[in-house]
């Protein structure tokens, strides 16, 4: 499902989208590292 933010005074739906795409890949770096070492 792709990402749809909204701009409020805590940051623009940018940033928003940017910081779910950050997340989103360091999530799935530690699942494939916790994978590996099992």
């Amino acid at each position: 499902a792709a990402a749809t933010p909204i701009s409020d005074m805590r940051g623009t739906a940018e940033y928003r989208k940017h910081l779910a795409g950050v997340i989103t890949r360091r999530v799935l770096e530690k699942a494939v590292a916790r994978a590996q070492a099992n």
